[in-house]
């Protein structure tokens, strides 16, 4: 293996990239909204992430994507010398064979659901998933490595925009965190739709799958580009029992792979979408 590697994440909304260099253990991870990623020299952006690991570039590339024209996009970045690796089902197969998972809908399974299924490593008594990205997923692995299946319904930012689109009244309002359950003010009233409304449908959620499927003491892990709004919020402290972690679906994709994200510091940069667009 060598001794630094990029891992890009293409979703729906955003695409996360995180860059190791195992000499020096200095990681570095940005989230950047496929609206710009459009209009971005990206040459330029992977030049700046390389940076804040001290190299010049990468020395291979680990991929999975669910949006084709994003990876279209990202694909091009990279010059032909460049070691790149795609999550695809060939790659998923071997993984399941190699550590003996039973994943039986692996043919049409997205490659950010197959890397939430696998990137637990110690779930002895199984794993929940709570992937809280442009769709909500619920996936549910048990302590024998069987995917059992999931559930999928509008992330909450689609939730404010289905509100918007079909009435005459509500606008596509900013979700903040609700001061009150209920409320006299719509926008206020919104968001306490869309957060404590969330929170109670997952707990609900969880609480009937560990029901039904026996599972006693399940990993809760909420990852997604929601996950921060929700588990920031009042109402999710009480939910200490959720572990959050924004790096979930890459970590899935490093294993896939056997990389080892290192334990040395991340750095998460922001990033100014102006400082990277392309020159007219």
């Amino acid at each position: 293996m060598k001794s630094s590697y990029l891992l890009i994440d293409c979703g729906n909304t955003s695409t996360d990239f995180y860059g190791t260099n195992l000499t020096i253990m200095q990681n570095v991870f940005c989230k950047v909204s496929n609206h710009y990623i459009k209009e971005f020299d990206l040459n330029k952006l992977l030049e700046y992430i390389a940076i804040h690991v001290e190299r010049k570039k990468f020395d291979e590339v680990f991929i999975s994507s669910v949006n084709s024209s994003i990876f279209n996009i990202v694909i091009k970045a990279f010059s032909e010398d460049t070691k790149i690796h795609v999550l695809d089902k060939t790659a998923m197969e071997h993984f399941v064979k190699k550590e003996n998972y039973k994943i039986d809908n692996i043919d049409y399974l997205g490659a950010d659901l197959f890397c939430d299924i696998i990137s637990y490593r110690d779930a002895n008594e199984g794993v929940i998933v709570l992937d809280c990205g442009t769709a909500s997923k619920i996936l549910v692995v048990n302590k024998n490595k069987e995917f059992l299946g999931g559930i999928i319904y509008p992330g909450i930012s689609i939730c404010n925009k289905i509100l918007s689109n079909n009435t005459d009244l509500l606008e596509d309002y900013e979700l903040t965190e609700p001061k009150n359950i209920i409320s006299l003010d719509t926008k206020e009233a919104i968001a306490s739709g869309t957060i404590y409304g969330t929170y109670y449908l997952l707990v609900g959620l969880v609480d009937k799958i560990k029901e039904t499927y026996h599972m006693s003491n399940p990993k809760i892990v909420m990852t997604g580009g929601n996950a921060e709004v929700l588990i920031n919020s009042k109402i999710f402290e009480k939910s200490s029992f959720i572990i959050h972690d924004p790096l979930f679906i890459l970590k899935g994709l490093a294993r896939a792979y056997d990389l080892e994200l290192n334990s040395g510091m991340t750095k998460w940069i922001d990033i100014d979408p102006s400082q990277f667009r392309k020159k007219k």
